[in-house]
């Protein structure tokens, strides 16, 4: 702006500054299921609910994530974003941008699907061609960005050979959901992932002769960064100061959020898909087992959660919603994700309390 225009002068009252939080894992909320497909039409207009809904807590930016589904459904879904190009956000309305799809399998370990459907879960038999007929050869060709991240098991039969090629094509590669020993997990890291996906789930338990993905937090040359769900629930308090601590420049805060994320929806059972879920607090699992079913983590609460559990200052636990995950998706939006001249103007104050003011593009929310 022009020295001499007329600016307004926000008092932040001793407050902190930092850039939109950016969720680069989340299956919905507010109701949105985004790996639900009816219609073009009703899943944007369910993607623009969830943005607007987003944005006011604070993430200006996120990558929605769709668990494990046929190839019919993700060569409907997938493509939808770049339909929306020059089109998101509606001009009248403020909402968090996404940035490409986060496809959260099918080439996942069968042990280890988590909420996934079995019958979803793929191998890998003909290389690269595997995913491309999966997703739809336009959504994982070179840095077209309709594919952001993709989350594989690097024990799966094909899968480490293929991971070169993806990082190739502006990809970012992520582990999890798998039994890997470590030789396959370091492996995975070698031929260039680096993500672990929601740490400590859906994985082998630390062992210390046979420590597997979580065991490459201690791997010093070309370490992956992590994300992982500070809810309590997923992961224990301690086990979340742990990771923080053995490296906090890798730690990725994430909602890995359902469409049960919201803070009106009362517990009790739910039906999803052929079967259905417990709400219970924070607990989602699915109705009758003990298996987690993702969760109703709202990012602000994930960053002040992870003060407390790692007994760290507010401005550092802000960071790993912030600044590392923008790190992580690199290129432009790590170059324009920031409070330096430049910069897109999405800016968050937070007092010691948590989250108190959002700004998209300079607009106050």
């Amino acid at each position: 702006m022009p020295i001499g225009a007329s600016l307004e002068v926000i008092d932040c009252m001793g407050g902190t500054i930092s850039p939109g939080m950016v969720d680069i894992q989340i299956n919905g909320g507010f109701g949105v299921d985004l790996s639900d497909f009816t219609s073009p039409v009703e899943y944007l207009t369910g993607l623009d609910k969830l943005s607007e809904e987003l944005l006011r807590m604070g993430v200006t930016s996120y990558v929605p994530t769709v668990i494990s589904q046929k190839p019919e459904v993700y060569k409907k879904i997938l493509p939808l974003l770049m339909e929306r190009a020059g089109k998101f956000p509606k001009s009248d309305v403020l909402s968090a941008t996404p940035l490409g799809f986060h496809v959260e399998g099918p080439f996942l370990a069968p042990l280890k699907k988590g909420c996934h459907p079995s019958e979803n879960i793929a191998m890998v038999n003909e290389g690269i061609a595997d995913f491309e007929n999966m997703y739809g050869s336009e959504a994982v060709a070179p840095n077209r960005e309709m594919v952001r991240i993709v989350t594989v098991a690097p024990d799966v039969q094909g899968v480490l050979p293929c991971i070169p090629e993806l990082r190739e094509r502006g990809i970012t590669v992520a582990l999890c959901h798998t039994n890997a020993t470590t030789e396959q997990a370091l492996q995975g890291i070698i031929n260039g992932a680096t993500l672990l996906t929601h740490i400590f789930n859906a994985m082998p338990p630390l062992h210390h002769r046979d420590p597997s993905i979580i065991g490459l937090l201690g791997q010093m040359a070309s370490r992956p960064s992590f994300s992982i769900i500070a809810d309590g629930v997923h992961v224990h308090p301690q086990a979340v100061a742990l990771a923080y601590r053995a490296y906090p420049e890798g730690c990725i805060l994430i909602s890995d959020a359902m469409h049960f994320m919201d803070p009106d929806l009362p517990d009790g059972v739910y039906p999803w898909r052929e079967s259905a879920i417990e709400k219970r607090g924070m607990t989602l699992t699915l109705d009758g087992t003990d298996t987690l079913a993702g969760s109703i983590l709202p990012m602000p609460e994930a960053v002040i959660n992870l003060s407390k559990f790692a007994d760290i200052p507010l401005e550092r636990a802000i960071a790993c919603a912030t600044y590392t995950p923008a790190k992580l998706l690199g290129g432009l939006f790590k170059e324009s994700h920031g409070l330096v001249p430049g910069c897109k103007a999405d800016v968050l104050l937070w007092d010691k309390e948590g989250l108190k003011g959002v700004w998209k593009g300079g607009r106050e929310v």
